[in-house]
């Protein structure tokens, strides 16, 4: 497991090779960090596709659209 702050060695990140969502390979230009490389491996999504998911979700959840349940 990575603690926060580690490097993540390039052999260690995505098993995938193209995000699930937008069917983009894998790379800096989509993916910014250690955590979302780690992302990369726990969801198959690029981190620029998390975010705008994640986004999603709470604009959904601020106009009352999650019953919490």
């Amino acid at each position: 497991m990575h603690r926060s702050g580690e490097l993540v060695a390039p052999e260690q990140r995505a098993q995938r090779t193209r995000c699930r969502c937008c069917g983009q390979v894998f790379s800096d230009a989509n993916v910014f960090s250690d955590a979302g490389w780690i992302e990369t491996r726990i969801s198959g999504l690029c981190e620029v596709c998390f975010d705008t998911i994640a986004d999603l979700i709470e604009i959904e959840n601020l106009r009352g659209g999650h019953d919490g349940g």
